[in-house]
């Protein structure tokens, strides 16, 4: 795969280009190296896809807010905990102004602030995020979904991070049913 990518990705650099394509094309190398535990090299390639696409179509654009949310996850699994909360507090509020707060995106990146916040020890407003989460994903989504199940599991950590081991296991029970 990273080779097609990366023959790809001077394809569409070659005179006369096609910025969008590069976009996309940097996007999945940065998703492909982050996959695979390579966190620099992720950075690098997410960093890049989202300065252009930032560039080209605006921070506020769909897409290079998708790309800014792909490099807050790079940006956490790199330990840079701090900047990673920075950019997904940042995140949230332009997904809230562009689509208001019951939105999809909204509660993924609900989920992925509650993560730092969760690693940070900051449990409590974790918490709130993780139910938020799911409560947008289960409207969305409906309660059956996968993802919902996903919320679930991570919620049921942090109750039993708490000590809260009744209410984990029924968080558990659920993710699992799921």
């Amino acid at each position: 795969g990273e080779r097609a990518y990366l023959r790809a990705l001077a394809i569409a650099e070659a005179p006369p280009g096609d910025p969008e394509l590069v976009c996309a094309l940097l996007h999945n190398l940065g998703g492909l190296e982050h996959a695979r535990d390579r966190f620099a090299e992720a950075v690098a390639y997410a960093r890049r896809g989202y300065e252009l696409r930032a560039e080209r179509l605006g921070e506020n654009a769909p897409e290079a807010l998708e790309d800014y949310g792909a490099l807050a996850a790079i940006v956490a699994d790199l330990g840079r905990f701090d900047e990673a909360e920075a950019m997904l507090r940042a995140l949230l509020a332009r997904f809230e102004d562009r689509y208001g707060v019951s939105h999809y995106e909204v509660a993924v990146v609900c989920h992925n602030l509650a993560s730092v916040l969760s690693v940070t020890e900051r449990l409590d407003e974790a918490d709130a995020l993780y139910r938020r989460a799911l409560a947008i994903k289960r409207a969305r989504l409906g309660a059956e979904h996968p993802d919902v199940a996903l919320t679930l599991h991570n919620l049921a950590a942090l109750c039993d991070a708490r000590g809260d081991a009744r209410e984990a296991l029924a968080l558990h029970r659920k993710a699992h049913a799921l």
